[in-house]
């Protein structure tokens, strides 16, 4: 007899196509986004309305043609009602509506779209209790060249049916790391046993897997997260393996240079939002986290704004001060939010004062595993003092996965310092996280009654810490 449960997962794209085109600011191709803002033009008694894109290096702005000079009673009442409005819906619609892009002869991005993978009903599949697997091929159906492989223990297994419905490209073994809450590395194993087979390009409109070896959680887990329990076990094998990898590039780079602070990221703007696309998730995951009723955010470390750029596009009424040593980088959130609430100050944020009791949630994302315990502790208090009652901090940063991850990188970090010459007054480049138990435990010790942790993203080191005043 054979039990198999039945999931079921939708992808739901959360932001339009990004536009492709020669920018004239750039002096290149550049990434257009989508404002979510439409543009009604009278033009005679004819009407244009445009859906605004702007360039998310320099600001520049480009119209996607919705409707081109039409009669006003061509349009329907309530869809020119929402255009008045830039009803979000709307221009979502149209920003997924490929036939507009091809109207206007714009090239999309395929590969950049902002989606959510929504969990739907969890059923158990009567049909599957006692009767054999079948010889059919049902649409979407992968694996059946493995299926008596996978029919040899089935204990445990589960259907999974991802519902595509928008065609959008995306990876499935991201998909499913994100549902099954693993590592992409534990999806790879899985593959390389013989217990799960995945399509080596992206999902079509439906795609149903059977899942042996890895279990799907029930519904309502947040988005993008993953189990912690890896990161509290000190042999685990994932865990020892990537720690080793560490270990060898050290070796490789231990003859390189510390960089200074600053300079490391000002050469690197060009890249850097690129660089950062891998946790693109967990910064739309961070904005649904924002409170309701927060109207002042502090963001420490802001860089060029990709939290922002998702909480702006839930929240674009909340207040926003930004910190962050880099001007280069603090021009280019500047030019992508010149119509929204931001204040930017250029600086060190140990330096920089918060002020008490300002701000009604504060967040940092991969900014703060540069410094001690003994820096941070100060740090926190500060971000503690400047929250109003209730006030709640949000933190995604790179965490170390063992104490001996941690001291061996704090220890690295102090050789090449000691090798350079580097005073103990320069702020310099190098990763030294610490493990999650350290980190929350310092957030305690600030004077936070509520540190929890909501979660682990599955694409990267990177837990997302909750606390409030």
């Amino acid at each position: 007899m054979c039990y198999l449960n039945t999931t079921e997962y939708r992808i739901i794209p959360t932001s339009g196509y990004q536009v492709l085109r020669n920018c004239s600011g750039c002096g290149c191709k550049a990434a257009y986004e989508s404002t979510g803002s439409f543009r009604v033009n009278a033009n005679g008694k004819r009407i244009d309305v445009w859906l605004i894109y702007r360039c998310g290096s320099c600001g520049h702005t480009y119209n996607l043609a919705i409707y081109d000079r039409v009669k006003p009673e061509d349009i329907p009442g309530e869809e020119y009602r929402r255009f008045l409005e830039n009803d979000g819906e709307t221009a979502l619609r149209y920003g997924m509506d490929k036939g507009i892009f091809t109207k206007n002869r714009a090239e999309i991005d395929w590969e950049h779209v902002a989606y959510e993978i929504l969990p739907m009903e969890v059923r158990e599949n009567p049909e599957s209790r006692e009767r054999p697997q079948s010889q059919e091929n049902p649409e979407g159906r992968i694996g059946q060249g493995r299926q008596d492989a996978l029919r040899q223990d089935r204990t445990g297994s589960s259907l999974l049916t991802i519902h595509n419905p928008w065609g959008l490209k995306i990876r499935t073994d991201k998909a499913v790391a994100e549902i099954c809450q693993v590592s992409r590395s534990k999806v790879r194993q899985l593959i390389k046993e013989g217990k799960l087979e995945l399509p080596q390009d992206y999902v079509g409109s439906r795609i149903v897997l059977e899942l042996g070896g890895c279990t799907i959680p029930q519904t309502g887990i947040p988005k993008a997260t993953a189990s912690m329990d890896r990161l509290l076990k000190e042999g685990d094998e994932e865990i020892m393996s990537e720690f080793e990898d560490i270990k060898k590039w050290l070796a490789d780079t231990a003859d390189e240079p510390l960089e200074e602070m600053g300079s490391f990221f000002a050469r690197r703007v060009s890249g850097y939002e690129e660089h950062m696309a891998v946790w693109r998730d967990s910064y739309q995951w961070m904005a649904r986290l924002i409170p309701g009723e927060a109207r002042n955010l502090l963001d420490i470390g802001c860089g060029t704004g990709l939290e922002l750029d998702e909480i702006f596009r839930l929240r674009p009424d909340i207040s926003v001060t930004g910190i962050d040593l880099e001007p280069a980088m603090l021009e280019r959130l500047k030019a992508k939010h010149r119509d929204r609430d931001i204040r930017l100050i250029q600086g060190d944020y140990f330096q920089v004062p918060f002020g008490e009791s300002c701000f009604d949630a504060a967040v940092s994302f991969e900014t703060l595993h540069h410094f001690k315990m003994e820096d941070k502790i100060i740090l926190f208090r500060k971000l503690y003092q400047a929250l109003r009652p209730g006030g709640c901090y949000l933190e995604a940063d790179y965490i170390a996965e063992s104490e001996e991850m941690e001291a061996y990188l704090f220890a690295e970090y102090a050789r090449r310092r000691e090798k350079s010459g580097i005073g103990a007054d320069v702020f310099v480049h190098f990763d030294t996280p610490l493990t999650l138990e350290h980190e929350m435990g310092l957030l305690q010790e600030a004077g936070f009654a509520g540190v929890e942790c909501l979660g682990y993203s599955s694409d990267s080191h990177t837990p997302m810490i909750r606390a409030v005043k």
